[in-house]
């Protein structure tokens, strides 16, 4: 049994290895993590430190590997472009969610305010139960934007989440190519 528990090790190892393999894309200002594991943040900081601007660093079949490469910076930044603009336009879509959100904390605050002036009001109350009235339906024509705006967001999120997929798919084989072509040095 112990026989066949170290046979299996041996023979599943290369495999859980492979399920590890991490990448770490450093274009200018911009770091993508990749891979099956990832990386901490501290330890990204390190390989920025160490490599500069530029660099691919991966982990393939339990090797590490560095790479200043041109050829497959540009593979990668090729690769992981569609996840960067579909980010932008979530990021862009999140400022539109957070002014919605401004306009609605302000008539939060309003209604607040009307609804401490109706508890020592009287005569008024009328008057202010159509304003508090209208405030709600705005509210409520805001909250139907921001659930338009979240949906947006969800279909982003999903068509993020297939872009990640691919390039996790691609990546293996852009590796390999540059470990083949010597673009890579082991470390």
């Amino acid at each position: 049994m112990r026989n066949l528990a170290l046979i299996l090790l041996l023979t599943l190892a290369p495999t859980l290895l492979a399920e590890c393999d991490r990448v770490v894309f450093r274009d200018g200002d911009v770091t993508t993590n990749g891979g099956k594991c990832g990386m901490n943040v501290d330890r990204i900081e390190a390989l920025r430190v160490r490599y500069g601007r530029r660099f691919v660093w991966f982990e393939r079949d339990g090797k590490t590997y560095i790479s200043r490469e041109a050829q497959l910076i540009d593979r990668l930044r090729k690769l992981y472009q569609p996840q960067a603009d579909l980010g932008a336009q979530q990021a862009a879509l999140g400022e539109q969610q957070a002014k919605l959100g401004v306009v609605q904390a302000r008539l939060g605050e309003e209604q607040a305010r009307i609804g401490q002036m109706q508890t020592r009001a009287g005569a008024d109350q009328n008057a202010l139960s159509a304003k508090q009235n209208e405030l709600g339906a705005r509210q409520n024509e805001l909250g139907q934007q921001q659930n338009i705006l979240g949906e947006k967001q969800n279909k982003m999120g999903e068509r993020m989440n297939a872009l990640a997929r691919e390039a996790d798919r691609k990546l293996p084989a852009i590796l390999d190519e540059a470990i083949a072509k010597g673009w890579a040095t082991r470390l």
